[in-house]
């Protein structure tokens, strides 16, 4: 069946080619360096040298995108005469969710197809995870059906994060100044997860980037569901890390990791050295 589009905000990380490749829609989210606007449709952390100009003391945010913005994004897609199915970015970590579900309201108003809104109570690359997922379930089954899915699978996408230099997550408010200023003079290096509701959570504080890594490696191999041969990895600006985890998953699982730059719009809250790792887990989250 292909009656389903599959839409996402740029949150999702996936590489161009994976976009192309499965046909998603994708709306863009704008980020902002040194007060200076760039849409993630024509920039991304490469283009941009984002990474390079945060270590060098650059500025970073991020701005939600309203309602209005998804009323002319959903009635553009709704044209294809199809229904469409938004995956959108964790309510936990941005309204975007809420200005996504309002606009399809109104939109459906208005239109024979509908669009369908899920909070994907995910970030990066596990969004971008949810979207593979459903892409592979919408080829044998109508929107009601992915829907229902999609709001049980979300919760067994794992996230692993961990950062490089607590700061950045100090910047967006996402901890104490103090705490980063301390957690950095101790090299600690966190290892985080995202919860049901969404939202990032600290699961283990350790000393040294390669005991972080190996932590994650460690949490991935406890709850990795073999059944699903699909496993993501971003990076901020740290290939070698990426390489590393890739190299060891592989070797253990046969699978292939899947590795992408960190986009833009988490990588401006999370900074350079940021690394992940999203896959299906057979314990939830």
């Amino acid at each position: 069946m292909n009656n389903t589009i599959i839409s996402m905000e740029s949150t999702c990380d996936l590489s161009n080619e994976i976009i192309a490749e499965n046909d998603f829609k994708i709306i863009y989210m704008d980020f902002m360096i040194d007060g200076e606007i760039y849409s993630s449709s024509e920039h991304d952390v490469v283009s941009t040298n984002l990474y390079q100009k945060m270590k060098n003391g650059s500025k970073t945010s991020t701005s939600q995108l309203n309602e209005q913005r998804y009323i002319d994004y959903f009635t553009e897609l709704l044209k294809e005469g199809k229904d469409v199915m938004h995956i959108a970015f964790s309510s936990g970590l941005s309204a975007t969710y809420n200005s996504a579900l309002q606009a399809s309201e109104k939109v459906n108003k208005q239109s024979k197809n509908k669009v369908y809104v899920v909070d994907s109570k995910c970030a990066c690359g596990g969004h971008g995870l949810l979207g593979l997922l459903a892409k592979e379930y919408a080829k044998d089954h109508n929107v009601i059906e992915l829907g229902k899915y999609l709001e049980q699978m979300k919760y067994n996408v794992a996230h692993l994060y961990s950062v490089d230099n607590l700061k950045y997550l100090a910047n967006g408010g996402r901890i104490k100044k103090s705490s980063a200023t301390i957690g950095n003079i101790l090299n600690i290096k966190p290892v985080m997860n995202v919860d049901n509701d969404g939202h990032l959570i600290v699961l283990e504080k350790v000393m040294a980037r390669r005991k972080a890594l190996r932590s994650m490696l460690d949490k991935f191999y406890e709850s990795y569901d073999e059944n699903y041969k699909i496993c993501i990895v971003n990076h901020a600006d740290c290939y070698q890390d990426a390489e590393f985890i890739c190299k060891n998953i592989k070797e253990n699982k046969g699978i292939e990791p899947i590795i992408t730059n960190l986009g833009p719009v988490i990588g401006c809250h999370s900074g350079p050295g940021t690394i992940t790792i999203f896959y299906v887990s057979k314990n939830g989250r």
